[in-house]
């Protein structure tokens, strides 16, 4: 019987774990939103380059 504290202790880790890794991927994930809606924003104003070059017109 005394096992069954490393098994909830094991599954506490794992479970606190994998809370902690889904709270990462939630956060890249709202991080990337932002950046994509950045990148339609400019794209809806011109395109302009904010690092100052000139684009190219076919």
């Amino acid at each position: 019987m005394k096992n069954l504290n490393f098994l909830f202790a094991a599954y506490t880790a794992v479970w606190v774990l994998l809370f902690f890794y889904i709270l990462s991927l939630a956060r890249r994930n709202r991080s990337l939103a932002e950046e994509i809606e950045e990148l339609r924003e400019l794209i809806r104003e011109g395109g302009d380059d904010p690092q100052g070059r000139d684009r190219e017109v076919t």
